[in-house]
């Protein structure tokens, strides 16, 4: 540590020293800005939509027409892909297709992790 001695009989600090000290003891400035949060936010979402793009396709695929018609993914939550029927034997139709083993053949197609899904009216 860099002292000397003033006149008085009290210790004096060099200035380069107290300029040291200040660093040390001094919380820099928080960012408050939005940039990390909104950088993550926009990194999973285009993620999600990848991967919703992927299931909506792999639906066109494997659906029949009459029923794709009549259905449309809304998106999947926790590995619940869930889709949208018109009415309620559209539903009753997707239902059985899917215990037919649509439910599985979706599973094994889509990229995004489905782990079953659900018909809603």
């Amino acid at each position: 540590m860099l002292t000397r001695m003033s006149d008085e009989g009290r210790a004096r600090v060099e200035p380069r020293e107290l300029e040291r000290l200040r660093q040390a003891r001094v919380k820099p400035e928080r960012d408050l800005s939005l940039r990390g949060v909104m950088g993550a936010i926009t990194k999973d979402l285009r993620r999600h939509a990848r991967a919703v793009k992927g299931v909506g396709g792999a639906w066109e695929a494997l659906v029949p027409g009459e029923l794709r018609e009549r259905t449309a993914v809304q998106g999947i939550n926790r590995g619940v892909l869930t889709v949208k029927a018109t009415d309620a034997a559209t539903k009753y139709a997707v239902e059985v297709l899917l215990r037919g083993g649509l439910e599985r053949e979706m599973i094994r197609v889509c990229a995004a992790p489905v782990r079953r899904v659900k018909v809603v009216v």
